[in-house]
């Protein structure tokens, strides 16, 4: 199983966007995806349509060893979900107070899962907090989601630099896999420094450019575009 944690500090990067997205392109390949939704904003989990209310167990119940992965997983359209709600903000504040294991509780929840899928993917808070460094220890690789634009330059440093930071010292399997972008206003210097900061992270990074688009869709179009559409044969390799 590969885990990725999809980060950026800033906020309205399109973290959930890429993270829901690229599950809908995986289920498309026939792949088992687990989506984890680890931000108190619980985006990914309304995104989703789906209500987290106190009937349903949620990501933060799996850090505080209230229940299994299993437990909490909700079936959505061949997705498979651990959502979350705002109350994941107390969670977080709890597990701080803990002297031992509060950066690897998702990591420690995920292996004693024995989960059997081919992808995990972290959906995580525009934050460098606890939940976040959770998400670090639990993954394999690092997607960051950016605007194309010069004020979101600082963001990507952090992201990239907490990458170093915890590769170095608590996960040495850790890698940034790519650097997602909307083609957006991007002068020609910032493209040379985002792509020369890209290269000095742990891994060979390349930056994708895709067209930002304004969605018109209503609440009831909220699954990916991919999964709304009728069902075809996949275009992409398998």
């Amino acid at each position: 199983m590969q885990t990725i944690a999809v980060l950026n500090p800033k906020g309205g990067t399109g973290k959930t966007t890429c993270a829901v997205n690229l599950a809908a392109a995986l289920l498309t390949l026939s792949k088992k995806v687990l989506l984890i939704d680890l931000d108190p904003q619980a985006q990914l989990t309304r995104s989703l349509g789906l209500a987290a209310d106190r009937n349903v167990r949620t990501v933060g119940d799996l850090l505080n060893t209230a229940a299994s992965p299993v437990e909490c997983i909700i079936h959505r359209d061949g997705l498979c979900v651990i959502p979350a709600r705002p109350d994941l903000a107390a969670v977080e504040i709890a597990l701080a107070g803990q002297k031992r294991n509060a950066a690897n509780a998702l990591a420690s929840a995920l292996g004693n899962g024995r989960l059997s899928y081919d992808f995990t993917l972290i959906d995580t808070p525009p934050s460098l907090g606890l939940l976040t460094v959770n998400a670090l220890a639990a993954a394999d690789r690092v997607l960051v989601p950016v605007n194309m634009e010069p004020m979101a330059l600082p963001g990507v440093e952090r992201a990239l630099a907490a990458v170093e930071e915890y590769g170095q010292s608590a996960n040495a399997a850790l890698a940034v896999a790519g650097i997602i972008g909307a083609s957006t206003g991007l002068s020609p210097s910032d493209s040379r420094t985002l792509t020369a900061n890209s290269s000095s992270s742990r891994s060979s990074t390349t930056t994708s450019r895709s067209p930002r688009r304004r969605s018109t869709a209503g609440p009831s179009s909220s699954m990916p575009p991919i999964l709304r559409a009728p069902r075809t044969s996949s275009p992409w390799p398998r």
